[in-house]
Formats: C-alpha cells, structure tokens, sequence
C-alpha cells in the first residue's frame, strides 16, 4: 500500500511450500502461508500445519491461524498437541493461548489450551475421550467436561467431569451436579473378584 507521501509498506505476505515463520515468540511450518499484517493473522496450511515453541508443539491437519500480538493460535482439524515429555492430546480444534518464559524472555511458553469436539488423551495404559476440555501443559493437567469416558485395560468410566495428570497418568471421574454418581464397568482378573485391582482413581 501507499500513504499520502508517496511511501510503501508491506500489508500482506504470502508464501508457498516449505513455509517457515519464525518470530520470538513462536515458529510456524507448513506448505503455504498467507499473512495478513493489517489483521495481524497468519494462516498456515500443510501436511500438517505446525506452530513450534521450545517446549510444546501443535499440529493441525486442516489449518493453524496464529494471532502474534495476541499470542494466541488456533488449529482445526485432527489436531494434536505434544509437549516436551511426549505426552499428547487431541481434539478437533483447539485454542491455544501462549505466555514469556521469563519475564524478560522473548520465548514463548504454552500456557493453556481449550480443546473442542472429539477430545482424546492417549497414556501408555489409559485413553480418555470426552467432548471438550482445557489442557495446563504447565501442570500436566487436562480437565473434561460432558460425555467423559475413561477406559483404562478395558475397565470404563462414564461420567460428566474428569481430570487427568499426564506426570502420573491417574484419571480422575468426579461427579457433576446433574447425575450425582459415576457410572464404570470393570473386568475381573481370574475367577475371583477379590482379586481385582482399582484401576482408576476416582
């Protein structure tokens, strides 16, 4: 664009294949890129599209638009984000929202993220699914909310709430107000019943 004195500024890029963004705040990959300076957004589409900090990464397979003066993501289709312990959770969509590390870092943390639809977490025994949820990455923490289903070696929990701590990989079913009582199905080991282990915490 041009101002009145004749001057140019950029307000718009756009960029395909083997796009990388980089900014101190946060890096972003994919196969194209269209970034809009005026709305301060940039939409990146790929096989998947990626946003990258030194401690979280997010993948989304239909498109991540980043936000950089908010600090804000959001990604769309089978998305999943992984943090630096290699604990992962899907959904969706997925809202990211982003903090300094340090308060006088220019790096960017991942602080939390709201998760939307078709919500699962996978640990090495457990898979928890549920309609939506906030991730802590800080914490570990994943918090469900609404059709929560906890199956843990094929022992299921039904419930409306639950927490997960992806450190400890324990799931927790809480009651809601509405039903006041959780419902599970557990499988016997061996012919007794005494001999039967908790395997979720509730």
């Amino acid at each position: 664009s041009a101002d009145t004195k004749g001057k140019s500024s950029i307000t718009r890029m756009q960029g395909e294949g083997n796009v990388k963004l980089h900014s101190p705040r946060a890096d972003g990959f994919g196969d194209k890129l269209d970034y809009d300076l005026i709305k301060d957004e940039a939409v990146l589409t790929g096989q998947p599209a990626k946003i990258k900090t030194d401690k979280e990464v997010i993948t989304a397979r239909d498109k991540i638009t980043y936000y950089p003066s908010e600090q804000k993501a959001i990604a769309l289709g089978n998305v999943e984000a992984i943090d630096k312990d290699n604990n992962k959770v899907y959904s969706d969509k997925m809202i990211a929202f982003f903090i300094k590390d340090g308060q006088n870092s220019q790096n960017l943390t991942l602080d939390k993220v709201e998760l939307y639809d078709h919500v699962k977490i996978v640990t090495p025994d457990t898979v928890v699914t549920s309609d939506k949820g906030l991730y802590r990455p800080r914490t570990g923490k994943v918090y469900l909310y609404e059709n929560i289903v906890i199956n843990q070696q094929g022992n299921i929990l039904r419930g409306d709430k639950a927490e997960t701590d992806l450190n400890t990989g324990i799931s927790k079913l809480l009651s809601s107000s509405k039903t006041g009582r959780v419902k599970g199905v557990f499988k016997e080991k061996g012919a007794k019943k005494t001999e039967n282990k908790p395997a979720i915490a509730t």
